[in-house]
């Protein structure tokens, strides 16, 4: 596994409502296929958490001291991080998309091949060849995922000009379609390195596992996202191992938790585990909890970081609506791994330090408190890759996302 400095995480928790026991008939090849939008991570939409290029905010603050935390705009950086994600999930789905109108014909029926198509791996200007080593050949396959599961795809790639016997997975899945095409719930697995070993030139690597859930329009939707070693371009994103969870509602407001290891506490270079959960809704604003504390790669048994033993950092920040770019309020709790983030803040024993603001009450209160605004509920494991727990006011999406695939082997292989 590659070194991750820092790790994204973060996913959407949806339940699927008008699955209708799952329609299934298509006209189109992409019917039962998701697309981009059901599938990307959004807080509050904002050109952050979909730029093609994303450069990290700062994450030390020099006006804090080194015993406590040292992010940071926490929105911000999990907004930039959510970015990352969306890019790889976006461009992977453009291919789908383009690959499907090359030889294409009626489906449904038995599973078909469509394809093969040239395209560049990454972006280009317009009027500009794509390099060499940057184009690779598309194909698509698209058939039936068996009992359950609805309709199956799988989008593969090799070198331009190689032997069909070097197509490599770069996509694959199923869903079982609801009431609208494109729309329903199911599995999906990326391979960005299956993607690079068909255009060296391409810069993405790692492979990430989701499940996820979607409804229609206006979008709500959820997934829940594995990564391993994964980055569409380490040069602006560094490579993530984490997992991510989250949900948008039909009404617009939005949840989601990013994973990422970083050096939050600096009294040694030892990176600490983060967990940042970020809510907004557009008529009330934004909150952003961060919990950070020592992670483990071997069950526990060893423990990397420099927060105290039997400890983590809590924080909590809200932003006024409109006015998203710097928090009202925000302040770091130590808390002992014996209290929840509610119970550790409410408890006047526990040290504190605010940074910006005067009160949690005066600057952040709503006169009645939305479940999905609440903080996290319990105290952070220390296994960055640990599937989360449902978010606090998930249940109100009506949805529920599959989990993640836990191999390779558990999405379809083309008939």
């Amino acid at each position: 596994m590659r070194n991750a400095r820092w790790s994204l995480f973060a996913v959407l928790s949806l339940g699927i409502a008008a699955c209708g026991g799952g329609n299934n008939s298509a006209s189109s090849p992409t019917d039962s296929i998701p697309d981009a939008s059901a599938l990307t991570l959004e807080v509050t939409g904002a050109p952050a958490e979909m730029a093609a290029a994303q450069i990290l905010p700062a994450e030390l603050a020099s006006a804090v001291a080194t015993t406590w935390p040292v992010t940071g705009d926490n929105l911000a950086l999990a907004q930039a991080k959510i970015a990352a994600v969306n890019k790889a999930i976006v461009s992977i789905f453009d291919h789908v998309a383009d690959v499907a109108t090359q030889n294409g014909a009626p489906w449904p029926g038995a599973g078909k091949w469509y394809g093969p198509k040239d395209r560049c791996t990454v972006e280009v200007a317009v009027g500009t060849a794509c390099p060499s080593d940057e184009a690779a050949t598309f194909r698509l396959w698209v058939g039936n995922a068996g009992a359950g599961r609805g309709g199956a795809f799988v989008l593969q790639a090799k070198a331009v000009g190689s032997d069909d016997t070097t197509y490599k997975t770069v996509l694959a899945g199923w869903m079982l379609r609801g009431a609208l095409p494109r729309r329903g719930l199911g599995q999906i697995w990326i391979n960005l390195d299956n993607l690079k070993l068909a255009a060296s030139g391409y810069p993405g690597e790692g492979v990430l596992y989701g499940g996820f859930a979607a409804a229609g329009l206006p979008l709500a939707k959820a997934e829940t996202l594995v990564l391993v070693d994964f980055t569409p371009d380490p040069s602006t994103w560094p490579a993530a191992t984490v997992a991510y969870r989250g949900f948008k509602t039909a009404a617009g407001t939005a949840r989601v938790r990013v994973a990422a290891l970083d050096n939050y506490v600096t009294t040694t270079a030892a990176d600490e585990l983060g967990l940042f959960h970020v809510v907004a809704n557009p008529a009330l604003g934004a909150r952003a909890f961060g919990i950070v504390t020592d992670y483990s790669t071997d069950g526990g048994a060893t423990l990397i970081g420099d927060v105290p033993q039997g400890y983590y950092f809590f924080g909590r920040a809200c932003y006024a609506a409109g006015a998203l770019t710097a928090p009202a309020f925000a302040e770091w709790f130590l808390c002992p791994t014996s209290e929840g983030p509610a119970a550790c803040a409410a408890d006047t024993n526990n040290q504190s330090t605010i940074l910006t603001g005067t009160s949690w009450a005066q600057d952040c209160a709503f006169s009645i408190e939305p479940v999905e605004f609440a903080a996290p509920d319990s105290a952070p494991g220390t296994n960055p890759t640990a599937q989360p727990s449902p978010l606090p006011g998930e249940n109100s999406t009506g949805l529920t996302p599959q989990d993640p695939p836990a191999t390779t082997d558990a999405v379809p292989a083309p008939g």
